[in-house]
């Protein structure tokens, strides 16, 4: 599970899983934020790039997604609602929140507008969906694309 939301006072809180583990953040929307270091919370490899992050460790995959969408219900209450208009302004702030955004807001006009601003988000990108426009737009901003 992954779900990202955010609040009126500018701030976000982000949930992945991953096994039996959910890693939680949280900070202002206009603070860098890479999803991919959620992982690393509670890691020697941890940096900055996960604010306020927290790694909970349960006894099985199956207990972390349950608690994890329970902890979702939670924190999606006051939200502001997620639309194609929200997913838009979220990407020109933050690219790497291409990750988080739901399949049905998915368009190539939202995967072109994440890599013009950063080209490493082409990762976010699926293998089907990268054109060749979108990969050379994608090295154009990022020498470091992969």
């Amino acid at each position: 599970m992954k779900a990202y939301y955010e609040y009126e006072d500018g701030t976000f809180w982000a949930i992945i899983t991953e096994g039996n583990c959910c890693f939680t953040c949280h900070g202002s929307k206009y603070g860098w934020f890479y999803p991919d270091f959620m992982q690393k919370i509670g890691t020697k490899k941890e940096n900055n790039w996960t604010p306020n992050g927290e790694k909970i460790t349960f006894a099985d995959s199956v207990q972390a997604e349950k608690e994890a969408a329970e902890l979702s219900r939670g924190k999606s209450i006051g939200s502001l609602k997620q639309d194609a208009e929200f997913w838009r302004i979220a990407i020109e702030i933050n690219a790497t929140l291409l990750f988080f955004v739901p399949e049905k807001y998915r368009t190539e006009a939202l995967y072109s507008l994440a890599v013009r601003r950063k080209g490493d988000s082409l990762r976010y990108v699926p293998a089907e969906k990268r054109s060749k426009d979108l990969c050379n737009e994608a090295l154009g901003r990022n020498k470091n694309v992969y």
